[in-house]
């Protein structure tokens, strides 16, 4: 099939950024990657700044450079998107959640060409970070619209786990029954032990009992009671390490609760690092950590991280929440716990290190390829869009 993949994305290279948008480049690119990979056709329109991220993953690609104004630079962008559908011809237009307000655009342009289209709808996340300002009920009414717009418009609706299937069920009536899932994964070629090295000795870390947490530090990811817990552990594993990688808005709250526990020598902040040498990071740990707390975006989210922690044979624990427990127990390796209450993490940490065996076992990686590898998500995606 040829597709195309309609979601504004900001592809401007910095090795270094740990931001969402980052993440999103990385997954829009290796899920292309995969779909390409299995015999079919994607391209897109992704937008850059100065030096622009090499998109390999796609059949192609068209760059679009930021001007200013900005209101001017968007207009022009999404008129680009829609000329890119106009003068080409595609069996699936695939929409993310910022470009759903072309689906009736595409809609009314696809009957002209008399083409037998089919449009799906991606739904990657639901709005995060939230509060109780203007924003944030403009992202609410936007996602709950869009919603509308394709139950209406499209052939099919995918989202990246079951919970967020559920989620979406009460709010469809013609596509209720239509609704696929495209989930995240992980590249196995990338995260990959035998590959990577550990940074014990360069970093001078040869005696320390390390836990690792890696990506975006934003403020509602549970990372202050995983200090706190450090604190607790601290007091009988004096070596103790919590390795922090990444970097994010939440930082400076991670650190002042750092310098205030005096844990200095206990929490180690990375910063930013580049995408390639975080599987080295992660060869360095003894466990993993995805303090998650039970709120609504995370639990329909698909950890990507879990995935690559269990991709690198690495032991996790994990608070109990839909999202871990949906890959966990059909891939094993994490202990999970009841909630991410420092008490609750310092008692699993204590546990792991007198016995450094998860309580799901992991199967291998092997069997995992088959379970979380981007290459066995997309081709459940291209199942679906064939029953389709």
């Amino acid at each position: 099939m040829k597709i195309l993949w309609l979601n504004p994305l900001n592809a401007s290279k910095n090795p270094l950024s740990v931001s969402q948008e980052n993440f999103m480049v990385y997954e829009k690119n290796e899920i292309a990657k995969s779909i390409k990979g299995i015999g079919n056709e994607i391209e897109s329109v992704v937008c850059y700044n100065k030096n622009k991220i090499n998109m390999c993953g796609f059949s192609n690609i068209i760059y679009f450079r930021i001007i200013k104004p900005k209101w001017i630079f968007k207009l022009l962008y999404h008129l680009k998107m829609v000329q890119f559908f106009v003068n080409r011809n595609f069996d699936v237009v695939l929409f993310g959640v910022h470009a759903s307000h072309l689906i009736l655009i595409v809609k009314l342009i696809s009957l002209i060409k008399t083409h037998n289209l089919i449009l799906v709808y991606d739904i990657r996340s639901i709005p995060v970070d939230l509060n109780k300002d203007f924003k944030s009920k403009i992202e609410l009414f936007r996602y709950n619209t869009s919603i509308k717009i394709a139950d209406r418009f499209c052939n099919g609706i995918t989202c990246i786990t079951p919970m967020l299937g559920d989620t979406l069920k009460p709010k469809l009536i013609k596509l209720k029954n239509k609704i696929g899932y495209f989930q995240t994964g992980v590249n196995f070629r990338i995260f990959d032990p035998s590959k990577s090295s550990s940074l014990r000795d360069s970093l001078g870390l040869e005696k320390r009992f390390i836990v690792i947490y890696h990506g975006v530090l934003s403020p509602n990811r549970g990372l202050q009671n995983v200090i706190k817990a450090i604190s607790i552990c601290k007091q009988h594993l004096p070596h103790i390490l919590f390795m922090v990688v990444g970097a994010g808005k939440g930082e400076p709250e991670l650190k002042s609760i750092t310098k205030k526990l005096k844990l200095e020598k206990n929490v180690l902040f990375t910063g930013g690092v580049p995408f390639n040498k975080v599987p080295d990071y992660i060869k360095t740990a003894d466990v993993g950590i995805i303090p998650l707390p039970n709120i609504d975006w995370w639990n329909v989210s698909s950890p990507i991280k879990l995935k690559e922690y269990l991709a690198m044979q690495l032991p996790v624990i994990a608070t109990d929440i839909p999202a871990h427990r949906h890959v966990i127990q059909r891939t094993g390796g994490a202990t999970l716990i009841k909630n991410h209450d420092p008490q609750n993490i310092a008692q699993a940490i204590t546990t792991f290190y007198k016995n450094p065996k998860p309580i799901y076992p992991m199967k291998s990686r092997k069997e995992l390829y088959d379970l979380i590898s981007f290459n066995s998500q997309a081709i459940d995606f291209m199942d679906y869009v064939g029953r389709l």
